[in-house]
């Protein structure tokens, strides 16, 4: 352990040799610990229906269910950590945890850490040959803006194809931003269902994280123009505002409009001749249809 320990070491940039994550989450619970620093009054605890929790956003991933429905992955990565907190205990409970999660040599019982993790990865990383590179040849930081790429033909997506995925994923990309703060705002209760707002908000919010996984695998295998070798990415523009509007109806009708723009992207992708990603292309169209139809029902708009 120490040899390998040594090496991460050498591996890594002087820049990223400072202290360990343990004591930067030593110093966030001294300061959580402070009365007088952070007051009672900051722990608000009428804002405990609003908040995420576990049976509503941990997805049944315990006793490491985690990403391994394949079973490819390792057995016992650790459970997500979702809590609602009240109070200053419980937020320090739940700090523990999180530090103890990653942090930890081990977690006790079959669970491994995250230090276990990445530890096995290395050693596994060790064994390769040191040619070998897993990584394509993508774009840094890709834009279809010319203004904001500065010149950089090698940031520039000019590829008609490819920048008509990346306004899909930009669109995609601000649905799941809306769809997460949306949920924030409407309380629990028996109001988690799938076929509630709250619950279909929530549902679409992971629906989204693998949406945008899906059209991101698609980025890196297109070209980013002409006058670059390089393989476009997902571009990950930040919305123009994340403030919502006023009143539940008027932000069920953002989310059509949202829904409505990525409809016609996906309308143009399908027209190309000999589409390759049709079959997904029409998945996302009818997955849509689902929340598209509760967002007419509570706005009574009619399309």
């Amino acid at each position: 352990m120490k040899e390998i320990k040594k090496e991460i070491k050498e591996l890594l940039p002087r820049n990223m040799l400072g202290d360990p994550i343990s004591v930067l989450f030593g110093q966030i619970i001294e300061l959580l610990e402070d009365g007088e620093l952070i007051p009672d009054e900051i722990f608000m605890g009428e804002t405990y229906s609003y908040q995420a929790k576990f049976d509503e956003w941990g997805r049944g991933y315990t006793g490491g269910a985690r990403g391994n429905t394949t079973q490819a992955n390792p057995h016992g990565a650790p459970d997500v950590l979702v809590r609602p907190v009240v109070a200053r205990t419980d937020t320090l409970d739940i700090v523990r945890a999180i530090a103890e999660q990653g942090e930890s040599p081990t977690t006790g019982g079959n669970e491994s850490s995250h230090f276990e993790r990445f530890i096995s990865i290395y050693k596994i990383w060790r064994k390769l040959p040191q040619d070998f590179n897993p990584a394509r040849d993508l774009a840094t930081n890709p834009t279809d803006d010319e203004l904001t790429a500065g010149g950089d033909t090698d940031r520039l997506m000019t590829d008609p194809v490819t920048k008509l995925w990346a306004n899909l994923f930009n669109v995609r990309y601000r649905m799941l931003l809306t769809y997460l703060t949306h949920s924030f705002l409407l309380a629990d209760g028996l109001n988690n269902a799938i076929n509630t707002p709250r619950g279909a908000i929530i549902h679409a919010t992971f629906g989204e994280m693998y949406n945008l996984r899906s059209i991101a695998n698609v980025l890196v295998r297109l070209p980013l123009g002409e006058a670059s070798n390089k393989m476009a990415g997902p571009p990950f523009l930040i919305p123009y505002t994340m403030d919502l509007p006023s009143g539940e109806i008027n932000r069920w009708k953002m989310h059509l409009d949202l829904l409505e723009a990525s409809a016609i992207l996906i309308e143009v992708l399908l027209e190309i001749k000999n589409q390759p990603y049709a079959g997904y292309l029409h998945s996302l169209k009818n997955a849509d249809g689902q929340l598209k139809d509760m967002a007419k029902k509570i706005t009574s708009v009619t399309v």
